[in-house]
């Protein structure tokens, strides 16, 4: 990992760091360089959960459906904590993730690991798009492969160094709404939606295939049930207005229509 080879000194380091925060202290993610390395800053978040996070939590509920449940941050020093302890536990089963320097109640301190993985997508021709989606999804099934989950695996939250992918802010819990299974399956779900601007309907098939080949039957089995839940929803939105649809909803509109054409066609 990214600056696991050099001496540093912790106090140094969070002195930095704490500089960096007074200076910008809105500013949620920051980097910082020291000894001529590169570190990210993340502070303590403010809670993510709004009203409509808590009411589309009580319909999940209601509904028993708790894929549909948001697994926003909630906030505080213990956010903090519950993101390095999962960053910790990836890098125990030899996961790809930035290495924890430093956990205070105020802010933790990472190692830099590499481009934004969708900034890394716009330089790479078409082909290469497709085999790093590929390989991220492959990296994605390793990763519950070792029974975990991500939570948000979008393309935003991954990066790129030294041509190997690295998976980044571990800070949601959606274990907490859902069985793992099922927090497999909404991790396959969310990554899908998010390659869909990506890739055209045959190779968004062809990546959802990487996963089932991979797939635990209960994993397979809460992704059925969920594809089938949203693909009504699916069909009404086929009828409105793009103008009136976010690029989320288009792009998990894309990716259900994939997975339906993959489980609920056999």
């Amino acid at each position: 990992m990214a600056g696991s080879q050099m001496e540093i000194d912790v106090d140094e380091l969070i002195q930095l760091a704490k500089h960096a925060c007074c200076h910008q202290p809105k500013r949620y993610v920051q980097q910082i360089s020291y000894k001529s390395h590169l570190f990210w800053v993340k502070q303590r978040p403010y809670s993510k959960q709004t009203f409509w996070h808590y009411g589309q939590n009580y319909l999940a509920r209601a509904c028993r459906l708790p894929m549909f449940a948001t697994t926003a941050s909630t906030g505080g020093a213990l956010s903090l904590q519950f993101e390095a302890k999962r960053l910790a536990e990836f890098a125990h089963h030899r996961l790809n993730v930035p290495k924890v320097w430093v956990v205070t109640d105020a802010f933790i301190i990472l190692a830099d690991v590499g481009m934004r993985f969708d900034k890394w997508l716009r330089l790479q021709s078409k082909i290469n798009v497709v085999q790093w989606l590929h390989q991220a999804m492959q990296a994605l099934c390793d990763i519950h492969d070792h029974n975990l989950c991500h939570g948000r695996p979008a393309l935003r939250d991954m990066t790129v160094l030294n041509n190997t992918i690295f998976w980044l802010d571990l800070e949601e819990n959606p274990l907490k709404h859902m069985n793992l299974a099922q927090a497999q399956a909404r991790d396959i779900w969310l990554f899908m939606a998010s390659a869909a601007a990506w890739l055209d309907d045959s190779e968004l098939i062809k990546l959802a295939d990487i996963w089932r080949h991979n797939a635990a039957e209960a994993t397979l089995f809460a992704m059925k049930a969920w594809v089938k839940t949203i693909k009504p929803l699916r069909l009404i939105t086929q009828w409105l207005p793009k103008m009136y649809l976010g690029r989320d909803v288009l792009n998990a509109r894309i990716a259900n229509k994939a997975l339906e054409h993959l489980l609920l066609n056999d």
